[in-house]
């Protein structure tokens, strides 16, 4: 998974997301008529052109608390693939 996430020949940016969520599940989302409310964080990375590993079963990343994967993280995202600009 990791090469695919970071090979550079693909016409589609990839991402990896890491959604945090809570060890009591039902603690994550509440939902009413009125509104859908998620608890917890999730946060993206690209890893294109990152370098090969020697690893065969895991690769450790550090994703920034930078890259909130919000509504309005994800619009300026979905901007810079529409101009074409590295994530």
């Amino acid at each position: 998974t990791y090469d695919d996430l970071r090979d550079e020949e693909v016409g589609c940016p990839r991402i990896l997301v890491l959604l945090v969520v809570p060890e009591v599940v039902n603690r994550w989302t509440t939902q009413t008529e009125g509104q859908l409310v998620l608890r917890y964080c999730a946060y993206w990375m690209s890893l294109r052109g990152q370098g090969p590993t020697a690893n065969r079963r895991t690769v450790r990343v550090a994703i920034p608390r930078a890259n909130a994967f919000s509504a309005r993280g994800l619009a300026r995202l979905m901007d810079r693939v529409k101009r074409r600009e590295p994530l």
